[in-house]
C-alpha cells in the first residue's frame, strides 16, 4: 500500500516536471528558429526586432495557455555594452492571474533590471555557462509573484552561440494542491526535496519549505537526476 502511494506521488511529480521541461525545450527551439532570421546577435545576447518580439510573445502566450502547471513563462537575454550602446536586459515575461494571461512590463525599466541583474541568478547563469537546462528553487520570488517558486530554464542557442534562456516558473503552491493531499495519507513522515536537499513539501510542520533537509535519508524513491526527491524519514506524523 505504501509503495503504491509513493508511486502515485512520484508519478504526479514526474508529470509536472515532464510537462514543464518539454515546454521549455519546445520554446527554446522555437525562439532559436525565429530569432536567427532577423534579430541582431550581440556579445552574450540578442537584440529583438519588433517582428521577432511579437512572434516570440505569441509563442510564449500559447505555451503558457496550454500548460497545466506553469505560473509564468518568458525569455531573458542580455546584450553586452558596446562603444555606441549601453548593456541591455531583455525580459519578455507573461504570467497567469485570475485565469488570464498577462504581461509583466519589466523590460521597460532598465534601471531596475540593472539593479536586479538576472545574470547573477542561477537560472540564467548556469545555462549561460554550461549550455544545459537548469532547475532552481524553491526560493521566494520577490520580483514577480512574492511566492515560493521553482524556476526551470533552458538555454536558447543560435549557431552554437548562447543568446538567452527560456524561463518557466512553477509555484510551490501548485505542487501543494497536487501532491500534499497524497503526502498526508502516508503514515510515515515524508518530504519532497530538490537536488540541493532544500525542502519543497512535507506532510508535517517540522519540515518547512526552503529549509535545508539535514537528516540522512533512509529511503529515496526518485531518480538521483530528478529535480524532486521523495524521501521517507523514520519519525511519524
Amino acid at each position: 500500500m505504501k509503495d503504491m502511494q509513493i508511486e502515485q506521488i512520484q508519478n504526479l511529480l514526474n508529470q509536472v516536471v515532464n510537462e514543464i521541461t518539454q515546454a521549455a525545450q519546445d520554446l527554446a527551439i522555437e525562439a532559436s528558429q525565429l530569432l536567427s532570421a532577423d534579430s541582431v546577435l550581440t556579445q552574450g545576447g540578442v537584440k529583438l526586432t519588433e517582428t521577432d518580439r511579437h512572434q516570440l510573445q505569441a509563442h510564449i502566450q500559447t505555451a503558457l495557455q496550454k500548460s497545466q502547471y506553469s505560473h509564468g513563462m518568458g525569455f531573458a537575454s542580455y546584450s553586452a555594452a558596446t562603444n555606441q550602446q549601453q548593456g541591455y536586459w531583455t525580459l519578455e515575461w507573461w504570467y497567469k492571474k485570475d485565469q488570464k494571461i498577462q504581461q509583466a512590463e519589466l523590460e521597460s525599466y532598465q534601471e531596475l533590471q540593472q539593479r536586479l541583474d538576472f545574470r547573477l541568478f542561477d537560472w540564467f547563469n548556469h545555462p549561460a555557462k554550461n549550455k544545459q537546462p537548469y532547475v532552481e528553487g524553491p526560493y521566494v520570488d520577490y520580483i514577480c509573484n512574492h511566492a515560493y517558486t521553482i524556476t526551470f530554464s533552458h538555454p536558447v542557442m543560435i549557431d552554437q552561440q548562447f543568446v538567452g534562456v527560456i524561463v518557466i516558473d512553477l509555484l510551490v503552491s501548485t505542487l501543494d494542491q497536487l501532491v500534499l493531499p497524497k503526502l498526508k495519507t502516508l503514515e510515515q513522515t515524508a518530504v519532497v526535496t530538490n537536488d540541493d536537499a532544500r525542502i519543497i513539501l512535507s506532510n508535517t510542520s517540522k519540515y518547512r519549505t526552503g529549509a535545508l533537509f539535514k537528516e540522512k535519508p533512509p529511503q529515496k524513491f526518485s531518480d538521483s537526476h530528478h529535480p524532486f526527491q521523495v524521501i521517507l524519514v523514520q519519525s511519524y506524523c
